[in-house]
């Protein structure tokens, strides 16, 4: 349920940003890969869920591949 919630976000997320930097956009699709996990975090979900946290980061940080951009 998490990972299908992540993959639309990160969809609409990749269609709509067209200019900008690749460090900025892996920030932005991190902070928005947390958004789905935050009421587990804060209900207390324990470390199932920090795990789940920073696997999102390192993807969106590390394996996500690298947007096609327009620089300006």
């Amino acid at each position: 349920m998490i990972g299908g919630v992540s993959l639309v976000l990160l969809g609409l997320f990749g269609a709509g940003k067209t200019r900008g930097s690749v460090v900025g956009f892996r920030v932005a699709a991190a902070g928005l890969l947390q958004i789905p996990l935050l009421p587990f975090a804060l209900a207390g979900g324990g470390d199932l869920v920090g795990v789940l946290m920073l696997t999102q980061i390192v993807f969106a940080a590390v394996i996500m591949p690298k947007p096609q951009l327009a620089t300006s």
